[in-house]
């Protein structure tokens, strides 16, 4: 379950994306509620936790039915979609800022990247290293042998 750009397209056309700028305190507070409900029983939580309690509550929240009554949009997906749009948008506040599955990933908005490793003690940066005379190479660079 994941936030595909065809579901962000097809959320965008049907309102969806736009229900969601028009009140980001509901739906983060929703989020929000959803994240506590699931941390409280797994410690090493993920988004796709999260989602199955958010699509609950979502499925009784009147601002959504009355929203995909009105649209006519009768398919089930659309709570499942939406779900899945609010934790992409709010993923990063819920989790604090924490590492993502404890791999070393860090959100930045939608991307993910590698955090950087820290250095060890004693070790300074490779920037830091003075160059070999003959060779240009930081000594700590060459391999050794």
């Amino acid at each position: 379950m994941a936030l595909t750009q065809k579901k962000l397209q097809d959320l965008t056309d049907a309102g969806l994306v736009g229900l969601l700028d028009d009140d980001h305190a509901l739906w983060r507070a929703k989020a929000k509620h959803a994240y506590n409900a699931t941390h409280a029983f797994i410690k090493g939580i993920r988004p796709d936790d999260v989602i199955s309690l958010l699509i609950a509550e979502l499925e009784v929240a009147p601002e959504l039915r009355t929203f995909l009554a009105r649209k006519k949009l009768t398919q089930k997906y659309w709570y499942s979609w939406f779900a899945e749009l609010i934790i992409d948008r709010f993923w990063t506040e819920l989790a604090g800022g924490e590492t993502r599955y404890g791999q070393g990933f860090v959100s930045n908005g939608a991307r993910l990247h590698r955090r950087e490793p820290v250095p060890r003690r004693g070790l300074a940066p490779a920037a830091c290293r003075k160059p070999s005379a003959a060779t240009g190479i930081s000594s700590r660079s060459r391999a050794p042998g």
